[in-house]
This record gives C-alpha cells, sequence and structure tokens, in this order.
C-alpha cells in the first residue's frame, strides 16, 4: 500500500490549481498553447513533482521486495 502522506501535503494546494487552472483548461476556456504550461507549473509549485518522486520510489521499492 502506498503512503498518502506526502499527498495530504499538498492536497489543498493541488485541488485549488485543478479547480482554477485545470478544468478551465479541460473544458476549453483557457487556450491550450499558453494554459496548460500555466497548470503544469502551478501544479509543480503546488507540489506535484514531490508526491510524484515519492509514489515512485515507493513503487520501486515495492518491485524490488
Amino acid at each position: 500500500m502506498l503512503c498518502s502522506s506526502p499527498s495530504r501535503f499538498i492536497s489543498d494546494r493541488k485541488n485549488r490549481v485543478v479547480s482554477q487552472y485545470g478544468l478551465p483548461l479541460e473544458f476549453g476556456f483557457v487556450d491550450p498553447e499558453t494554459g496548460l504550461q500555466e497548470f503544469v507549473d502551478k501544479m509543480k509549485a503546488a507540489g506535484y513533482d514531490d508526491v510524484l518522486a515519492a509514489y515512485q520510489a515507493q513503487a520501486k521499492e515495492y518491485a524490488n521486495s
């Protein structure tokens, strides 16, 4: 079972980023040429890369056990 503590830390921020930038992008309310990069930048600022790295490390540890 993957530990979710890193994701709990950024969950609120991530959800706000998805609501503010992801959903308008998904529904076509913003130009994808600029909106996609802005969404990615905001997700990274919210700590997405840290959570992804933690999940990848746990998955690798599990696969090696």
